[in-house]
């Protein structure tokens, strides 16, 4: 099941009967809906991506900036969602998807080896892909690019970088993605935080406002203990992260002990931090006035308790979405929580005076997971 926006807007759920599969040839096919058991979906500015249970990968909505990885030159948009195939390498080893996150006008993909896939516009450096800074005439990839590969394959490439290529940090396996406006967050499988895209509001989270165009290690356990107002604010050493989630412009992380950090764009208070116009001109890296009026935010730990929220009876966070101005989280007993001004993106605030508080939301409601978009929520949950 699933409905799109194609061209006009869908007022209603539409059912998707047919996929086109690839057969024995390379060939597009039309099969039924029933034939495919998607086990995870995503969706983007006007493209959506699926991965069924066998692995297979499957997107469809608009291609203009090659997010379908469909091939090159293939920019027109698909209606019936269109199996994608991934191929490592000069053997052409086929991967298996296992999971999807669609960006803005991209697409990331992880695969079976817990490595990464990335198409469609990576001017931000979202996609991280280092031959893209390089080369301003490529900026978008119409088939999914495996990142590591590409990226030791282009140092070498360049005879007077193959030291680069020998030091170059490759991308651990990585357990999930998550894609924001501009910017990706990569888990890796041991805890750890890995970023690439736009940084001018520091939503990778690395306190020097300068973009990746590659994947860059985010020491969150060193960032947290730098600009922590107090100690136990800071992640202690046998915390791990266990989520990510990549907003707007800001990111969120969800740890092994029930606790959040955000960092990111705070101007709507999605990052729960009160303005600190010290701390975010810190590094001088970026003009005042830019950096203030995002209130641009390193990652910290957001303190939730009865002092923030007094309808608070479980502190454990479970469950975490970095929205478009708003960040929400799932308490253990299911209360569900927003960080910032909300879907209207500041027209609340009147009502939300204090950014370091946070907000319950669908009263009454037993909440297990959440998501948002631009102005509307969607909470799962049992009464």
């Amino acid at each position: 099941m699933g409905w799109i926006s194609f061209n006009s807007a869908q007022t209603a759920p539409k059912e998707l009967k047919e996929f086109k599969i690839l057969d024995e040839d390379g060939d597009h096919i039309q099969v039924p809906s029933t034939d495919v058991v998607i086990k995870n979906a995503s969706t983007g500015s006007e493209f959506c991506a699926a991965v069924c249970a066998d692995g297979r990968l499957f997107t469809w909505g608009s291609g203009i900036r090659g997010q379908l990885g469909l091939g090159e030159g293939i920019v027109t948009s698909r209606e019936q969602p269109t199996e994608v195939e991934l191929y490592h390498g000069i053997s052409k080893e086929k991967r298996v998807a296992t999971s999807v996150a669609c960006g803005f006008q991209y697409l990331v993909v992880l695969d079976d080896k817990g490595e990464v896939w990335a198409c469609g516009k990576g001017s931000t450096g979202c996609l991280g892909l280092q031959y893209m800074k390089d080369d301003v005439n490529s900026r978008r990839a119409f088939v999914p690019v495996n990142v590591n590969d590409s990226n030791i394959k282009h140092y070498l490439d360049q005879d007077q970088r193959k030291d680069r290529a020998i030091n170059f940090q490759k991308l651990p396996p990585v357990s999930q993605v998550s894609a924001g406006l501009n910017h990706t967050l990569f888990l890796t499988e041991d805890g750890e935080v890995w970023a690439c895209g736009r940084n001018n509001n520091l939503e990778l989270g690395i306190p020097d406002f300068h973009d990746r165009w590659v994947p860059t290690y985010l020491s969150l356990h060193e960032v947290s203990k730098r600009f922590a107002s107090a100690p136990h604010l800071a992640l202690s050493k046998d915390e791990r992260i266990i989520k990510v989630s990549a907003g707007n412009m800001h990111s969120a992380a969800l740890t092994s002990k029930g606790r959040l950090v955000t960092w990111g764009m705070n101007r709507h208070g999605q990052c729960g931090q009160a303005a600190d116009k010290a701390l975010i001109n810190e590094s001088k890296s970026l003009f005042r006035t830019l950096a203030e009026s995002a209130l641009a935010t390193p990652p910290h730990i957001l303190e939730i308790s009865k002092n923030t929220c007094p309808e608070v009876e479980s502190t454990e966070a479970v469950e975490i979405h970095a929205g478009f101005y708003d960040t929400f989280v799932v308490m253990k007993d299911g209360l569900l929580l927003r960080v910032g001004s909300g879907i209207n993106g500041g027209g609340n605030m009147v009502s939300n005076p204090d950014l370091t508080h946070q907000y319950p939301e669908a009263a009454g409601l037993n909440v297990s997971q959440v998501a948002s978009g631009w102005r509307h929520v969607l909470a799962i949950g049992t009464r």
